[in-house]
């Protein structure tokens, strides 16, 4: 496979000003403004070495690009240059055809923060797309963390209510939604709040061959322990939809995407995305209704700015209490992989206290606390990590996106080469 990186578009840096200082305090702060880098000596030589013999026509860091570094969890010093070295091997090893990987730090939370960009060979299977910081990947799960910070938004601003039963919000009676007639069917719907779904508490199945109760979606009551379901979100976002009278995509773009600046983002792929997708997928010109766990699209740069933004700057929220499940376990996980059911007793390959914040599988390892999201297809790759270390207050957010038919799984490797090892359940997100 030839991977072409000559017309590619060039790591950028991204100086940013730290905002909120009590805020940062308690959940960590920082956004990003564009600013240039500084002067740094004469740039390294940089070898396609031996063990990525496909890989041509790389363009060596400039010399400002040399002088970037950043630290791993256990501060091991990294720069830009060898990671740039190793994104190429490493894309040649696994058999990627393009790679997006986007690095912020800041050594405490009263320092500014620096970002680095990386974007390397092609977008398309023909490589005819070189992918550079603008290209959109179909992100899947990685959708649930926005989804959660809209839901959130919303309450937040008196628009809706998180803790009442989604059936006494329901605009007309039950039996008018026959789509949900085996969900509403069943007594348990009237306890089912918007808390419970974003949560994971919400107790449905996640498919219909997941079920043991044929005649209902519902496993179990609503509250309790983890179980992934995607039917809830599509349950939530009707009842959203019909309160406000708006498309969950004009209401993300309203709340969040435009407020955050995040033109490459969305729940449907619209005219905007046209010619930016990786992968076969094309614009249909936004008629698509999304399905929020599996239609959902995001560059590597915009996602890491919603992190900094949301998790770590605090998410702009009137009544900041609001906005703390986020950050912080809400639900414990006991499931063997994401999309299976809990297991009460057994040994289980998960890191100690896993738990599920809104969006995030959050985890702790000495002297750190860390959330994950994302998701492994055929042929992508889309992993978001962010992490505080403490006492020191340095925090981390990292986001993998890439695209081809990979021979061997990419995101971990590139991930230990950033942050260090952080033990990261990726089996357990499906990678």
């Amino acid at each position: 496979m030839r991977i072409s990186c000559s017309r590619m578009i060039r790591g950028a840096r991204i100086r940013a000003t730290a905002l909120g200082a009590v805020l940062a305090a308690l959940i960590g702060s920082f956004c990003c403004s564009t600013a240039p880098p500084a002067t740094a000596p004469p740039q390294p030589e940089v070898s396609a070495g031996a063990d990525a013999p496909n890989v041509k026509e790389i363009p060596v860091p400039t010399a400002a690009e040399a002088s970037w570094t950043w630290t791993t969890v256990d501060d091991q010093i990294r720069n830009y240059p060898r990671t740039w070295d190793f994104l190429r091997k490493a894309m040649g090893e696994s058999g990627a055809r393009g790679i997006a990987v986007a690095v912020c730090q800041a050594k405490s939370w009263l320092e500014q923060p620096e970002t680095y960009l990386f974007n390397l060979g092609f977008a398309d299977p023909g490589e005819k797309r070189p992918l550079d910081r603008d290209t959109v990947f179909p992100a899947g799960r990685l959708a649930d963390p926005v989804f959660g910070y809209l839901v959130l938004k919303l309450a937040d601003l008196k628009m809706f209510d998180l803790d009442q039963p989604l059936v006494k919000q329901l605009a007309k009676p039950m039996a008018e939604y026959p789509e949900f007639a085996d969900l509403l069917g069943d007594s348990l719907s009237q306890i089912l709040t918007a808390r419970h779904v974003l949560t994971q508490w919400s107790g449905l199945a996640d498919s219909r061959a997941a079920r043991s109760r044929p005649d209902s979606a519902f496993e179990r009551a609503a509250g309790g322990y983890f179980g992934y379901s995607s039917q809830r979100l599509r349950f939530l976002r009707m009842v959203i939809e019909e309160k406000t009278g708006r498309t969950l995509e004009t209401l993300a773009r309203s709340v969040v995407f435009d407020r955050l600046s995040l033109r490459h983002m969305g729940f449907v792929v619209g005219p905007s995305f046209e010619g930016r997708i990786a992968g076969t997928f094309e614009a249909d010109g936004g008629g698509s209704p999304p399905a929020v766990a599996s239609s959902f699209y995001a560059s590597a740069a915009d996602y890491l700015h919603f992190i900094m933004n949301v998790n770590m700057q605090g998410g702009g929220f009137a009544n900041p209490y609001i906005g703390l499940p986020l950050h912080y376990p809400q639900t414990v996980i006991r499931s063997p992989s994401i999309l299976e059911p809990p297991r009460l007793s057994g040994r289980l390959d998960l890191p100690p206290a896993f738990g599920w914040s809104i969006g995030w599988g959050v985890y702790y390892i000495p002297g750190a606390k860390i959330a994950i999201a994302g998701q492994r297809t055929g042929s992508t790759e889309c992993l978001a990590i962010q992490f505080s270390q403490f006492p020191s207050g340095k925090m981390t957010a990292v986001t993998i996106f890439s695209v081809g038919a990979l021979r061997a799984p990419l995101a971990g490797r590139v991930l230990r080469e950033i942050a260090g090892d952080i033990k990261p359940p990726l089996a357990w997100l499906g990678f």
